[in-house]
């Protein structure tokens, strides 16, 4: 089956509560196709890992980070820790995950039960499982939220392998079992 996302997260949360929502309905409607977005997608990782209290990462100014926050905390999420303004030119190289894996982990407070890291212009995957497995708790990212929720939207989630993350061991059938 085909889909559509558009893989932008501030775009698609920018305008608070329910825009997500808005922005899917028009590109369907355009499409003809089922789509999702990006802030969508990090909304239904978080609520099918069972996450409620969030450590938010951003690559973004203070103002649009706030705006995150908001967005995320008005989709009933608590925020444990937010921090903003990672310098993305580090991460430039081919699966270089090392320097954001190194600042996330140093910054989640123990209280946190997920961490979101936000962004789309952060590519990779691979440093996914080994950030969960040295801080202990699922991790999201913009590109692995996206690219898990349209495959789920389109009954293909079992093309991502399962030991990418926390999120792609959860399977359509498991996300009726999460609250």
């Amino acid at each position: 089956m085909k889909g559509i996302a558009l893989g932008c997260t501030g775009g698609s949360f920018l305008e608070g509560m329910g825009y997500d929502q808005s922005v899917v309905k028009v590109m369907e409607e355009a499409s003809g196709l089922p789509a999702v977005t990006t802030s969508g997608g990090v909304l239904a990782s978080l609520r099918a890992l069972a996450v409620r209290k969030v450590a938010v990462f951003t690559p973004y100014d203070e103002w649009l980070s706030n705006r995150l926050v908001m967005f995320l905390r008005s989709n009933g999420f608590d925020i444990a820790f937010h921090a903003f303004g990672f310098d993305l030119r580090t991460t430039l190289q081919d699966d270089c995950w090392q320097p954001i894996n190194d600042w996330v982990a140093a910054q989640v407070p123990d209280d946190a039960d997920g961490v979101f890291i936000s962004c789309t212009d952060f590519g990779w995957l691979r440093g996914i499982a080994p950030l969960e497995e040295r801080i202990g708790i699922p991790v999201v990212t913009s590109d692995l939220a996206t690219l898990w929720h349209l495959l789920q939207t389109v009954n293909a989630d079992a093309r991502l392998p399962a030991n990418l993350s926390r999120l792609t061991q959860v399977s359509k059938s498991g996300l009726r079992n999460v609250g």
